[in-house]
């Protein structure tokens, strides 16, 4: 399976989160995924997520992660397998929902982007997701950018666990 870790600054004026530490997390984990890495820094440096990837159902680019959804609004990382999501991806296409890739990363993401968090309820499977959503303006939450809010979920079943460093400043 791939490995999935993260570090968030909670309550920081000021991001020190760095590409070249997630870099450094997740390259800890290459036996978990020697296919592929990336990372994600958001909310001004408060934040990021590093993935590492061993590429079992589509073995092309497309499933590269951090993984956006159909905008630059919603993303994840994710780690495990969703049993049924051949079945969940063919309900998903039938609603108008167009995939770039043939994962099961990506049909979590059409799922967050159609029920939100309740999505889970829908997936078979074992897994760790760390999902976040770029929420528009007014929120109370940090600005990451120009009129815009973020919200972070993390979800899990018993049999895996993420790493994820918080740190408050």
């Amino acid at each position: 399976m791939c490995g999935i870790c993260g570090v968030w600054e909670y309550g920081a004026t000021r991001g020190n989160v760095r590409s070249e530490l997630l870099t450094s997390m997740s390259d800890v984990m290459t036996h978990r995924g020697p296919d592929d890495s990336g990372e994600l820094v958001f909310d001004e440096a408060r934040g990021g997520f590093g993935f590492r990837r061993l590429s079992i159902i589509d073995l092309s680019a497309a499933g590269h992660q951090p993984m956006h959804g159909c905008t630059d609004r919603v993303w994840l990382v994710f780690n495990g397998e969703i049993y049924n999501h051949a079945a969940l991806r063919e309900g998903l296409e039938q609603r108008g929902h167009v995939y770039a890739s043939r994962t099961d990363s990506e049909t979590i993401l059409h799922l967050y982007e159609e029920r939100g968090l309740d999505f889970v309820h829908d997936l078979e499977g074992d897994f760790a997701i760390a999902c976040g959503t770029r929420t528009g303006k007014g929120s109370s939450s940090r600005a990451i950018g120009p009129g815009l809010s973020h919200s972070i979920s993390i979800i899990k079943t018993d049999a895996l666990c993420l790493p994820l460093r918080l740190r408050q400043s």
